[in-house]
């Protein structure tokens, strides 16, 4: 979920600024000598230990997410090419279609490659017989072993002129090497292509991804093969895990690529669809706080002033998990808190101060009236 650290900062100056004010910093007038002397009197008592309004905070379990935006997108995505120079004479498949692994969707025209591989195979057939018999001479001594050896030669050059012929027969059908979704097919009957020209670009869609981009801070908290969920705009729920997060931020936004692997059997998810993802972090202990008990020390970090024990205050910086407008959830607080709710912005960390319960103000107002 995204935090909205203004909001709590602005909380937390219109309280410092409230306090302010009601500590007497705007008081109007000018006070005479004898009466800056009468107050400081009077003032001597309570400067000796200051009064704070404290609450227990106990921490609870917590989980958030990372709320972000994402789209559809494929598992894998390849450029089909033609391997060799032809003329395309069939297309077996268009734009849109699921095919399947080992599918053609283009043929060339075969020419003169099939007879030429007849020729290839009886020339195999003619040098295997010259081969043989050179083999026996040679062993019986009516022939000379540089005579077997270039027969053997000759033989080897046959089956290989073959393998090529074979090779580009094989080239002559553009075969699918996965099941996937064809797009962009971009060629028609008649073209004649060279090896090494597009023709189509397949997809595949199962598993299909959900890619989106999330902050640093976002990222540290993420890894992959954690669980997370996607809704698209039609009300689809998907179920994936996290398959794969950028070592490095985008140049330009400086966030994070995060890929979420959807199961997509049936491939009837399509591509470029939008999609809210909710990636849930670990549980972790958080206490809940309200906006108003923050407060900034020196260095201008957020944190919270607590009580201990020796009723010493202490400035706990805190990391903020999640948050709205009224309320927080953060770490960094011991299990069990006193929180100081009335009086932090007049206190210092390591000062000893006079710690009243809240619920003990109550009590005395009520005894009083």
């Amino acid at each position: 979920m995204r935090i909205n650290y203004s909001i709590l900062l602005a909380t937390v100056i219109a309280v410092g600024t409230a306090a302010w004010i009601l500590s007497g910093q705007f008081a109007n007038g000018s006070h005479t000598e004898g009466e800056d002397a009468a107050d400081a009197k009077a003032a001597a008592p309570a400067q000796a230990m200051s009064a704070v309004r404290i609450r227990e905070s106990v921490a609870e379990p917590y989980r958030s997410a990372v709320i972000i935006t994402g789209r559809t997108a494929p598992s894998r995505q390849i450029e089909l090419k033609a391997q060799i120079l032809g003329k395309v004479v069939a297309l077996e498949a268009k734009d849109g279609d699921l095919v399947k692994k080992g599918a053609p969707i283009i043929r060339f025209d075969p020419e003169d490659r099939e007879a030429r591989r007849q020729m290839a195979k009886a020339r195999i057939a003619q040098r295997e017989t010259q081969f043989n018999a050179a083999d026996k001479l040679a062993d019986k001594g009516f022939q000379a072993q540089t005579t077997r050896a270039e027969s053997f030669a000759n033989l080897q050059e046959a089956k290989a002129e073959l393998a090529i012929i074979e090779e580009e027969i094989r080239r002559l059908t553009i075969s699918v090497p996965f099941d996937a979704v064809l797009d962009d097919v971009h060629v028609e009957i008649g073209d004649v292509l060279q090896s090494g020209d597009p023709v189509a670009t397949l997809y595949d869609l199962d598993p299909i991804l959900v890619v989106a981009q999330v902050s640093e801070q976002e990222r540290i908290k993420l890894g992959v093969g954690q669980p997370g969920k996607a809704k698209l705009l039609d009300g689809t729920d998907l179920t994936g895990t996290i398959r794969y997060i950028s070592a490095a931020a985008d140049s330009e936004t400086r966030t994070f690529r995060v890929e979420l692997e959807v199961p997509n059997p049936d491939m009837n998810l399509e591509l470029g669809i939008t999609a809210g993802v909710i990636l849930p972090l670990p549980e972790v202990t958080a206490h809940k706080l309200t906006a108003g008990v923050f407060t900034l020390n020196d260095d201008g970090q957020l944190g919270v002033m607590t009580v201990d024990a020796s009723s010493t205050v202490r400035f706990n910086k805190v990391d903020v998990l999640d948050s709205d407008a009224d309320w927080a959830y953060v770490t960094g607080l011991p299990e069990r808190a006193q929180l100081i709710t009335v009086g932090q912005e007049f206190v210092s960390d390591g000062e000893t101060v006079r710690a009243v319960p809240e619920s003990a103000v109550g009590t005395d107002a009520a005894k009083a009236s």
